[in-house]
């Protein structure tokens, strides 16, 4: 974060200590999104991901239900597609696999989107962006409270991320039709 990082990306669990309580706070007095996977027992979101400034991330499947290993709770902020994901494995080759830990990276991916467009924004100004334009059309979503960035439930948090309606949030896009004549 001293060197520039705006985004700081977590797929672990740990217990809690005071050190990484005041790395949190640091990061966060800096504007900096600290995003962490919820992790995989089917049990209450963990740590460093339990803690309130930190972005707790939850896994969907691929018909956006939550992923049935994916941890949930009042810690859980969002979810987003964690089975099935391919990525690189060892000896160079590629596998897909399942975790909390493909899901988080989604959601730094759209942070960074986000500050692309607008880098004077604040850490919180990005969270509540991503936050507040998470997909409502998820199967099987009951609310279960409001929050500050809109409806939420501790087994989706705000619902599934969508880095298009984020996007266009913080900068309309304006379409303009092209005409036939203007084509070369």
């Amino acid at each position: 974060m001293d060197n520039g990082a705006k985004i700081i990306q977590l797929s672990l669990k740990t217990a809690q200590s005071n050190d990484i309580e005041t790395a949190i706070q640091y990061a966060v007095n800096n504007h900096v999104i600290i995003v962490c996977c919820s992790h995989n027992q089917d049990s209450l979101v963990t740590y460093p991901a339990s803690n309130p400034n930190v972005i707790a991330v939850g896994a969907t499947d691929s018909n956006n239900n939550r992923a049935s290993f994916s941890n949930y709770g009042n810690n859980l902020d969002v979810v987003a597609p964690g089975v099935g994901i391919y990525s690189t494995t060892l000896n160079n080759t590629y596998r897909a696999s399942d975790g909390t830990s493909f899901a988080a990276p989604i959601v730094s991916g759209i942070a960074a989107l986000i500050w692309s467009i607008n880098p004077s924004l604040t850490g919180q100004q990005v969270r509540n962006f991503i936050e507040s334009t998470c997909n409502k059309n998820i199967p099987n979503f009951t609310v279960t409270q409001t929050r500050p960035n809109g409806t939420w439930n501790n087994r989706l948090g705000y619902r599934l991320v969508d880095a298009y309606a984020a996007v266009r949030k913080r900068v309309p896009l304006y379409h303009r039709p092209l005409s036939v004549s203007s084509v070369p």
